[in-house]
């Protein structure tokens, strides 16, 4: 009689542990989805234009940064960002994930860049003056006639332009706030000779 006591109490007490061992880990459990709750979010990257290319900066010091150019999400499996990104295609959408030890990721950044239409140089066949346009609205065209590449720091094209007395080689950009600069356009006017 006093062995099944025995037995019992040893039984009471195994499973008064068992209980014990899953509140523990219960309790163990929860205090790590508080810590992890409690975790800091890394800052969500931002990406801007800058010098005709595309910049991703993130404010969270020690943030990598991850970053895809085909309108994929982003994932710690993507391409790493470490310098300024060129537009090749229009339209392009980037979109970037930045991400840090011991922090949630970031929300996903994206934009989408645009190129600003190729200028098109030409003789009006009706004035004899050459004209230059581009199809993208509110772009300003920048030119040269001295065979250099333009920039917004070149002439700003307005009216169309007397023929030259010899021959011209003439370079255009388009530009636009917010958009990246379009490729150059190159003509090279030759005088009819007489």
């Amino acid at each position: 009689m006093g062995a099944n006591k025995d037995n019992d109490s040893s039984r009471k007490i195994a499973n008064r542990l068992n209980e014990l061992n899953k509140t523990m880990a219960e309790i163990s459990e929860t205090l790590k989805v508080i810590a992890y709750n409690q975790l800091p979010t890394v800052a969500t990257p931002v990406i801007a234009l800058s010098s005709n290319k595309a910049a991703i900066t993130c404010a969270t010091s020690g943030a990598v940064i991850h970053y895809t150019t085909d309108g994929t999400e982003p994932t710690a499996d993507s391409a790493v960002y470490s310098e300024p990104l060129s537009i090749a295609a229009s339209p392009t959408t980037i979109k970037a994930i930045a991400m840090k030890l011991d922090c949630h990721d970031s929300a996903v950044a994206s934009k989408v860049f645009t190129i600003v239409a190729k200028p098109v140089i030409g003789v009006n066949a009706d004035t004899g003056k050459i004209e230059m346009s581009c199809a993208t609205d509110g772009a300003t065209i920048y030119y040269t006639d001295d065979d250099s590449d333009p920039t917004s720091a070149s002439t700003a094209y307005s009216a169309a332009l007397d023929q030259p007395a010899e021959e011209t080689t003439y370079k255009a950009i388009a530009i636009k706030d917010g958009m990246v600069d379009s490729a150059i356009e190159t003509f090279t006017f030759t005088p009819t000779q007489p």
